[in-house]
């Protein structure tokens, strides 16, 4: 039984390795291990933006936890202290600050760079 199952294990990350690297192989094999490189590395880069999703996904959970932590107070303090209103607002703070600071979110609220943001004529010294 143990064997079975760890033979069903393995073929299942087996099986997941090959689904995973089967299309970066298969559409670079003409081009040698370059194109299997820089497709690798072109996976790689978008793997920034997964985070910006992730982190807005945590802070927007943590927010919500926050509020239903000072709804549910009235009714049972013991079980909802308002201590945890802090931290569930700072774990929303920073999963939200991080999330509007990234340039993916402002390159699709605003279609412009970060570095447009900024003034350069700002730290120009006259």
């Amino acid at each position: 039984m143990k064997l079975r199952n760890f033979i069903k294990n393995q073929g299942i990350k087996l099986a997941s390795i090959l689904v995973l690297t089967t299309p970066f192989i298969a559409s670079a094999n003409d081009k040698g291990i370059a194109g299997v490189t820089k497709n690798l590395t072109e996976a790689a880069q978008s793997f920034g933006p997964l985070i910006t999703i992730a982190a807005f996904i945590v802070g927007m959970g943590a927010l919500f936890k926050a509020v239903t932590t000072i709804m549910n107070h009235s009714e049972n303090p013991r079980e909802n202290p308002l201590k945890n209103v802090v931290f569930y607002g700072l774990a929303a703070a920073v999963g939200l600050g991080y999330t509007f600071s990234t340039s993916t979110v402002i390159q699709t609220l605003f279609k412009k760079d970060q570095d447009t943001n900024v003034n350069k004529e700002i730290f120009k010294v006259t």
